[in-house]
């Protein structure tokens, strides 16, 4: 499987083609692990936040209703119960931690595969955007539309480098894209995405993180 990818100008046309490290673009594609890290992912993303009133939290009811023998009708100790109007709730949410964990083994892995399962689809095309010299929304809107004529593109995501900030001002404001560091990509955003947009920035750093970690 090749490893290499098409570098578009911002008129539409194929100017280069650069490679990709194999080890990121080029692994056996394990479901079961992409599965498991994106829900972890989107489980950490919860805020875990929702909070009710059980009997002991609600004010009130401290005096019993009425005695307990003689006038017909039902014993209760306290108008605070779950049965009552204003009484607490039963088996309700609390606040909560929804983080799993995982192991840096299998984040790496689960992004890996996600990236190459993107390829293999032929999802993956690069952009050259030295010329946003200051931020143009209206440029890399209209790469867009002339890229994607027939529309299939719904859910594109640009990665890029941290120290591109004009092409990030550029693409932040977009309708429907969603962006990234290539240094903190989630599997999360490769796998709800149609089409991913890699500057040379971006395959930079990526060589350049992989080098290292084999070094």
């Amino acid at each position: 499987m090749t490893t290499s990818i098409n570098i578009y100008s911002l008129a539409g046309a194929v100017v280069r083609t650069a490679d990709l490290p194999e080890d990121l673009f080029a692994v056996k594609v394990n479901k079961s692990v992409i599965h498991d890290v994106v829900r972890a992912e989107e489980a950490a993303a919860r805020q875990g936040n929702a909070e009710t009133k059980t009997r002991s939290d609600v004010s009130g009811g401290g005096k019993k209703p009425w005695k307990q023998k003689g006038t017909g009708r039902a014993r209760h100790g306290s108008t605070r119960s779950p049965i009552w109007r204003k009484g607490g709730v039963v088996f309700g949410p609390h606040q909560r931690d929804y983080t799993q964990k995982v192991n840096k083994k299998t984040k790496k892995l689960a992004l890996a595969g996600a990236l190459t399962t993107r390829l293999i689809e032929e999802r993956i095309i690069g952009l050259d955007a030295k010329e946003i010299m200051s931020p143009k929304t209206a440029t890399v809107a209209k790469f867009m539309k002339a890229f994607d004529a027939t529309g299939e593109c719904v859910k594109p995501l640009f990665l890029h480098s941290k120290t591109e900030e004009a092409f990030i001002k550029s693409v932040r404001n977009l309708r429907n894209v969603a962006h990234a560091n290539v240094e903190n990509m989630s599997t999360r955003k490769i796998m709800l995405s149609d089409l991913i947009i890699m500057t040379p920035q971006a395959i930079e750093a990526i060589n350049a993180r992989q080098t290292e970690a084999i070094s």
